[in-house]
């Protein structure tokens, strides 16, 4: 919409004509956290742009974690959006989410971006040293 509209210009830095979407699964009243949903909704995003899925609840969200990996989405996850790790047990903090999350980018074919890279690829300034 942002683009069809004109708001996001060639002229702007990278970091402010990217599209980025956020598709989020899982709360009450949206979108169901369901793999065979997002595998369906990719086709909508703009060429070029970013995308990532904030996935809300218990084990359930775990193959939609998987199926965002494979689709080439970023991963984000912790403890705002579940208290679950893969096998169902408590997570006894971020790290071991962001573990699990890993482990999802690793089976996909994926590796883990570097603070760096993922300054890159979002549009974002180069970190000053």
């Amino acid at each position: 919409m942002y683009l069809k509209a004109g708001m996001l210009k060639p002229t702007m830095p990278p970091s402010q004509t990217r599209p980025e979407y956020n598709l989020v699964m899982g709360v009450a009243s949206g979108m169901p956290c369901d793999a065979d949903l997002l595998e369906l909704l990719p086709r909508w995003i703009a060429p070029g742009a970013v995308w990532q899925t904030t996935l809300i609840g218990r084990e359930e969200i775990w193959p939609v974690h998987q199926k965002t990996a494979e689709l080439g989405g970023m991963l984000r996850t912790g403890l705002e959006d579940s208290f679950y790790l893969p096998g169902g047990e408590r997570a006894s903090g971020n790290g071991p989410m962001i573990a699990a999350l890993a482990h999802c980018a690793e089976r996909a074919g994926r590796a883990v971006a570097s603070p760096d890279r993922a300054r890159e690829l979002l549009g974002l300034a180069a970190r000053s040293t």
